[in-house]
Formats: structure tokens, sequence, C-alpha cells
């Protein structure tokens, strides 16, 4: 454990060179806040370490950070983002009205999912190609 703080630190002059900005990581990469700079050198310091449940709850923020980036880089299983984008660029438009009276309709949007499953290699047909044609054309 006296390793805990060895090396986590990175030092930063100023252009000046007369100021020292030094930032603090945490086991995991992430910049810590000068609070929790704080206590790692208490801990430190004093040879303890936090508690079991502050252990899992930094455990479950990374765990749910990672999940949330991971979710941010992927599209929805449906691939509704880049369906949508189909949609637009198809109708010339810079927005979608998504709901109400001038909404576009449902078998648009299946239209663009088909192809937009089609072009990321996600649609599975077996036997015969099937192609899905909507009222509006």
């Amino acid at each position: 454990n006296d390793l805990k703080g060895s090396g986590m630190h990175l030092r930063e002059e100023d252009e000046a060179g007369d100021r020292v900005n030094l930032q603090y990581l945490d086991e995991y990469g992430r910049p810590m806040t000068a609070k929790e700079a704080f206590r790692r050198q208490c801990y430190n310091f004093h040879g303890k370490g936090p508690g079991r449940k502050k252990l899992e709850k930094r455990m479950r923020k990374y765990a749910e950070e990672q999940r949330i980036a991971k979710a941010a880089t992927n599209d929805t299983p449906l691939a509704m983002m880049s369906t949508l984008e189909k949609v637009q660029h198809k109708t010339q438009e810079p927005y979608l009205v998504l709901s109400g009276t001038n909404a576009i309709g449902q078998d648009v949007i299946a239209a663009a999912g088909v192809e937009a499953a089609r072009a990321a290699g996600t649609l599975k047909t077996k036997g015969s190609k099937r192609k899905i044609t909507s009222d509006a054309e």
C-alpha cells in the first residue's frame, strides 16, 4: 500500500515557468479533485485507507463511467440515430418532426432503418432477400 500515491501525479509548468500545476491521478488514470488528492495523502501518511463502502462506491462510479462511455460510442441496437440521420438526409431538411400532424411516417423510418441495418451489416435475412416497401412510395 505504500505505492498508492507514488508516481500518480502530472507536473505541468506555465509558459512563464513560474507556476506549477500538479494534477493527481487515481488508480484508473482519471484526474482527482483537490479533496480526493488530499484524502489520499492523508490515508498514505497515517497508514490507513478508505473504508470498504467508499472503495465499493468508487468502483461502482468507475464502472458506471465506463458503461456510459461505451454506450456513447455505440448507437442503440435499432440504430435509431443513424436511421434518423438517413431520413433527414432524404428529406433535405435540417430538422425532423417526430410527433404531431407534420411528423414523418413510421414507414419512412422503417425503410430507412432497414437501409441503415443493411449498411451496418446487422440485418439478417433467411432464404430469399426481403424488401420492405412503404405506402408512401
